[in-house]
């Protein structure tokens, strides 16, 4: 089952409204793994299903890599970190959504 950050941006005041989504800060890792990106040939979904196999965590891709605001603005050739292992980032997040919501 894909990773549902979206239930931890619910209001706990209202759990109609989604609250707005923190800065997510991935810490490195020394299992973490490297890629280089290429428009042409991949794209952020695609290396999820490659690592993770479950191209919806494409965000934690993205989030590795805080340069870059969107996956389109990664320049062909550039290596970007891909952090793993997938349970250790995801808890990761989690706790800072968590947090997040608990403020």
């Amino acid at each position: 089952m894909p990773f549902d950050f979206y239930k931890y941006l619910k209001s706990p005041v209202d759990n109609s409204k989604l609250m707005d989504m923190p800065v997510i800060k991935i810490s490195k890792r020394r299992t973490d793994r490297f890629v280089t990106y290429d428009k042409a040939i991949n794209r952020l979904d695609f290396i999820a299903g490659q690592v993770y196999q479950d191209e919806t965590l494409w965000r934690l891709i993205l989030w590795a890599n805080p340069e870059y605001f969107v996956e389109f603005d990664i320049p062909t050739g550039t290596v970007i970190r891909v952090p793993y292992p997938t349970n250790d980032v995801i808890s990761e997040v989690t706790q800072i959504l968590i947090n997040n919501r608990d403020k």
